[in-house]
Parts: C-alpha cells; structure tokens; sequence
C-alpha cells in the first residue's frame, strides 16, 4: 500500500455568482494551488483551495486505454458538461445522452455540428468530485466527520472511491474499473478505510 500523499483541489466559479463549484486545477502543494486561485481571480472568477490527502490520485485506465477528461458545450451556451470518456467522440455522445434528460430532446444528428469539445488532461479520480458544499453538508448530517472526497469505501462486497453526494443525502461512489457515479447509502452495507488501507468503520450486517 502506497504512503498518503497531500494534494490540493483548486475549484472556481465567476465572481457574485450562485452556479456550482467546478474543479479547474489541482496544486501539488498549497503554494502551486494558491498560484491557481491568484490567476483566477485576475480572470473575474473567485476561487478556493480543498487539500486532500489520499493515495488514489494515478491516471484512470479502461481496458488499457488512457481515459482522459472533456468539455463539451454547445456553440453559443455559456456552459459545458464535463465527462470521462477515452476520446472525444465518445464525450459528445455522452453529452447528447445527458441533454436528453429534458434539456434539449432532439437527434444525435441534429446536434453533432453544434458541440464544441475540449481535452482537459488526462482523467483521474479526482474529475468525479462534486461540489464540495454539497457533500460537506451531508457528511456533517450523516455525522461521519471521517469521510472526504477520496475516501475509500467498500460497498456490497466491491470497492470504490467517494466523490461526492447528493440531495438525497447518500454517498456518489465510482467503483473500481468504472467511470461513472453511482449512488449508495452511507449505511447500506458499507466499509470505510483510510488512506493507508486500514478499516476506519464498518457498517456490515454481522
């Protein structure tokens, strides 16, 4: 098991605004993230530093392939939709499925020419975290002080990481070998573990 490593989350958004957080960089020590935060602010934005400490931060594979990290945006919308996905076709599709959800109903066909896309950088554990308000709300309302994003968790029997959370107040988990979010009950037969590995709570049916 690899030693913890400390890293700092650098999240942004434009200046008197309510939209989400958005992750934009990540500072291999305070003073690199600080950096971050500094051009951000000369850009109009306002921006905040989350340190993390975790031993999960490689690059994500599938199957072999490098997984890498998009934007993808429609031509004239102010907002973009970041995903996972091993190229940037596969991004775009994932974009169409998710606009499909009642925001634009219409033909892949018909949308294709008009999405943008943008390469981030290769994809890490780290493009799964969700708004950091949103999951410190209910880890203090569960009143697990333990867990962050990043923390590992074992869930049914397979293990995973923990993103984020929802408005139903359970943890968003990305399972080993996935790339997508999925729900689960803080409780619902549940193991966590610290950075090194080591069994902080168990929550299994004995």
């Amino acid at each position: 098991m690899s030693r913890a490593k400390s890293v700092f989350l650098v999240w942004s958004r434009k200046r008197g605004s309510i939209e989400d957080w958005s992750l934009v960089g990540i500072g291999s020590d305070e003073s690199n993230a600080k950096n971050m935060v500094d051009l951000l602010s000369q850009r109009g934005r306002v921006g905040k530093i989350q340190p993390v400490k975790c031993n999960i931060f490689q690059p994500l594979t599938g199957g072999g392939v490098r997984m890498f990290q998009f934007e993808v945006r429609v031509d004239g919308w102010d907002f973009g939709y970041r995903c996972v996905a091993k190229t940037a076709g596969k991004a775009k599709y994932a974009y169409y499925r998710y606009l499909q959800d009642g925001i634009w109903e219409t033909t892949f066909a018909e949308i294709m020419p008009r999405l943008l896309v943008k390469k981030i950088g290769r994809a890490s554990i780290q493009s799964f975290f969700g708004n950091p308000d949103t999951f410190a709300s209910v880890r203090d309302q569960r009143n697990m002080p333990f867990v962050h994003q990043g923390t590992r968790i074992e869930v049914g029997g397979k293990m995973g990481t923990i993103v984020g959370a929802n408005s139903s107040s359970n943890w968003a988990v990305v399972l080993d070998g996935s790339f997508h979010e999925e729900y689960c009950h803080p409780h619902w037969k549940t193991r966590y573990f610290d950075a090194n590995g080591h069994v902080i709570a168990d929550y299994r049916e004995v």
